[in-house]
């Protein structure tokens, strides 16, 4: 009976309590040192990128943001929507698309979402994009004015301000 007892509290400890602990999404701060001047208060967070792009699919409301560190557009994003968060106090979920992390399942998925959110077959694949996700309503920002991509260097003032502005007006209205 003893050792009935003992198997059955190893099952539990090392069987059980483990899967029960992973059915619920760890959310932490995102690892944002690639990106130059970045603040102190990170309201980046990250998670498993599958959980991450699951929470869009799902409509889940939040902001997300898929970018690579490596590309200048990518951070006049994280400045942009660094401002929006710490005015609004809200937190923005982050997947990076270089880390190694990164797998192709989760490359599957971002190109789903991308044929499903973004019209434009020419600008599927144009990184950053912001997903605005809010009372089941998923919206798409894309680094692309008067139908030419801006993906590969930083944004003047006029383009911050557009994304800024459309982000801020998705996610408030």
């Amino acid at each position: 009976m003893k050792m009935r007892k003992r198997i059955l509290i190893m099952l539990m400890t090392f069987v059980l309590l483990p899967t029960l602990a992973s059915c619920g999404v760890r959310i932490k701060d995102a690892d944002m040192k690639a990106y130059e001047d970045f603040k102190e208060d990170n309201h980046f967070k990250t998670s498993k990128y599958s959980d991450v792009l699951d929470m869009i699919e799902d409509a889940k409301d939040g902001i997300y943001f898929i970018a690579n560190p490596d590309n200048p557009t990518s951070l006049s994003y994280v400045e942009i929507l660094e401002e929006i968060a710490e005015d609004k106090k809200i937190d923005i979920m982050y997947v990076d698309t270089s880390s190694d992390s990164y797998k192709d399942k989760d490359k599957e998925k971002v190109n789903k979402l991308s044929e499903q959110y973004i019209s434009d077959s020419d600008f599927r694949n144009v990184f950053p994009v912001v997903y605005v996700v809010k009372n089941g309503n998923i919206n798409t920002v894309s680094p692309i004015f008067n139908g030419v991509s801006v993906s590969s260097r930083l944004l003047n003032l006029d383009e911050q301000q557009a994304i800024k502005g459309t982000v801020e007006q998705l996610w408030y209205d």
